[in-house]
């Protein structure tokens, strides 16, 4: 499609697109660099390919000022969209910084501008990687000055020994500052 047909879509529309793009290339990424049953495979992409990891992705983009005037207009549009679905996973803020970054994406891809795409794809993963790979040590405070004992476990095997060693070592992670 050449670029005039791109400056042409719908923010939504573009979304669409930069959403099956961003998917496909965080999929190719997590195969070819982790070796994992398809849970494993699937949860690593779904860590990188969210609401919540995109708007942080996008924070981080619009911090470094990586995005060309063009760029910056369709992630506008696209976060202002007026739209007609709504995730429980996410705030509505993280939604709309997500839907922006795909439609950048979606923008990118259907410009034909590969090696700007390349570069944005690239970008995305490295900075949703840091997110992804941090240590998830499966708690979530009750409060804002809740102590560890006063924490809700959730219920996943998965992590069920970084739990533990969480607790027991006191890890520090990002979320549970180690306790004095």
């Amino acid at each position: 499609m050449e670029k005039l047909g791109a400056d042409r879509l719908t923010p939504v529309g573009l979304a669409f697109v930069g959403d099956a793009v961003h998917t496909l290339y965080v999929r190719e990424r997590v195969v070819t660099e982790l070796d994992g049953v398809v849970g494993t495979l699937h949860t690593a992409a779904s860590r990188r390919v969210n609401a919540k990891a995109q708007a942080a992705v996008f924070d981080e983009l619009i911090r470094r000022g990586f995005f060309t005037e063009a760029e910056a207009d369709v992630a506008r549009r696209a976060k202002n969209a007026h739209l007609h679905s709504r995730t429980k996973a996410a705030t509505p803020t993280d939604y709309h910084k997500a839907t922006a970054l795909e439609a950048v994406i979606g923008y990118v891809h259907l410009s034909g501008e590969f090696d700007r795409e390349k570069q944005l794809l690239d970008l995305c993963f490295d900075i949703g990687n840091r997110t992804a790979e941090e240590p998830y040590c499966g708690l979530s405070p009750v409060g804002k000055t809740a102590k560890h004992s006063l924490y809700i476990m959730y219920i996943n095997r998965a992590c069920a020994a970084n739990i533990k060693n969480h607790l027991q070592k006191e890890t520090v992670c990002r979320y549970h500052p180690k306790s004095s």
